[in-house]
């Protein structure tokens, strides 16, 4: 049997995202397992104004922009 993914990410939140964004630029099939209705995890659900400094190459950027762009 022919495997469909390459990848299984376990999570969407800032990291499991960031890794899919990789995998696509690698053009690797990748799966993502997300146990919520929603992506992005604690920034979008718990802080989705808070301001983000620490990102190399973003200034700043909201959490839930930062999302949208993963």
């Amino acid at each position: 049997m022919e495997n469909l993914h390459n990848i299984i990410i376990i999570g969407a939140g800032p990291i499991g995202l960031y890794f899919a964004s990789k995998c696509e630029e690698k053009n690797l099939n990748y799966l993502i397992l997300e146990g919520s209705d929603s992506f992005g995890g604690q920034l979008t659900r718990l802080y989705p104004e808070k301001q983000i400094v620490d990102i190399p190459g973003i200034e700043s950027i909201k959490s839930a922009d930062f999302i949208e762009e993963l």
